[in-house]
């Protein structure tokens, strides 16, 4: 989608609808986005609407979040839709909810999000499990996995013979023409992942295990994160490509923060709150302590990092799944 076409569309009907109470439908990230980059005040914006009562009631953004049965007596009220993922539906359902509560003083504006917008996001971004023979498979939905598609021409890779093991994992794809791959036999739960910057890769080898976390690829363009065959991650890992905003040196404004590939070797277990940050590289068979905080290359394999910023601590190790009884028997 393109975002700026979007933005002005939103403008358009907070002009055309000036003389009306506006109230957004959905707390979303789109709205977020709009609302810091633009001067509001001119309107008259009563707030937003979400069905989350975990928001009612708060502010967000600086605008006070209602239910939508909160908005039954109100009047010359204009909703618009906020909501860019599966924009078609949510539009008939904010319609259905106005049907049914009668008010005439509410009505909907027309929707923001081109249905030719939404179609390319719905049909040039593709989710494909490939089986050890190669045969490729387009699916739109695996169990325990939420896919956010917010641009396009974007592909996500899950090479598996049977059912992926994945469990509430989440993967945003809120660029254009990226890539995600995730190798065999690997078990992913309570993860996310997010594609920021277009042509952005990330690969994830086979035999993989992940008990909790995210991977951030910033908003630059082509970022990179590659992690290894046989890797384990705790719980509450953070791996970010970039720092997403910029550092420059104040004497010839030059950006200093320069993001670069992360490289996890393979077999490299990461211990519970480590954090890997950009331009960062962890040699195979190698132990990241838990919290620390790797920021820079590291050469020499099997070793066991720690600190923050982390460092060598013990050389020549190495690791084995099993705990340390059943390795000793």
């Amino acid at each position: 989608m393109n975002k700026n076409r979007l933005g002005l569309r939103i403008l358009e009907l907070l002009e055309k609808y000036k003389n009306k109470k506006i109230m957004f439908w959905g707390a979303s990230k789109f709205l977020k986005e709009f609302i810091r980059k633009q001067d509001l005040s001119c309107y008259n914006i009563e707030g937003i609407i979400d069905k989350d009562d975990n928001k009612w009631g708060t502010l967000w953004e600086g605008y006070t979040v209602y239910s939508p049965k909160s908005i039954i007596d109100k009047s010359n009220v204009c909703i618009i839709s906020s909501i860019a993922n599966n924009a078609e539906k949510a539009q008939q359902g904010i319609k259905s909810f106005l049907e049914f509560i009668n008010n005439k003083d509410i009505f909907l504006a027309e929707n923001v999000f081109y249905k030719e917008d939404m179609l390319k996001a719905f049909t040039s971004n593709h989710l494909y499990i490939i089986d050890k023979s190669g045969n490729s498979y387009e699916v739109s939905y695996i169990p325990g996995l939420e896919v956010v598609w917010s641009g396009a021409d974007n592909v996500i890779k899950i090479y598996s013979d049977t059912l992926p093991k994945i469990k509430n994992t989440r993967i945003y794809c809120d660029n254009n023409d990226s890539e995600v791959s995730i190798g065999y036999g690997c078990d992913i739960m309570n993860f996310c992942i997010y594609i920021k910057g277009d042509k952005s890769t990330l690969n994830i080898g086979d035999c993989f295990t992940v008990q909790g976390g995210k991977i951030i690829l910033g908003g630059e363009s082509g970022t990179k994160v590659t992690i290894g065959n046989d890797c384990m991650f705790a719980g509450e890992v953070y791996i970010k490509s970039s720092d997403s905003h910029t550092v420059y040196d104040n004497s010839t404004r030059e950006a200093i923060n320069i993001p670069d590939a992360v490289h996890i070797g393979n077999h490299v277990w990461l211990g519970y709150g480590v954090s890997v940050l950009k331009n960062s590289m962890i040699p195979d068979n190698s132990v990241v302590a838990a919290r620390s905080v790797v920021n820079k290359k590291f050469d020499e394999q099997n070793v066991v990092l720690a600190g923050v910023p982390a460092k060598v601590v013990k050389k020549n190790i190495n690791w084995h799944r099993v705990n340390t009884e059943d390795y000793v028997k």
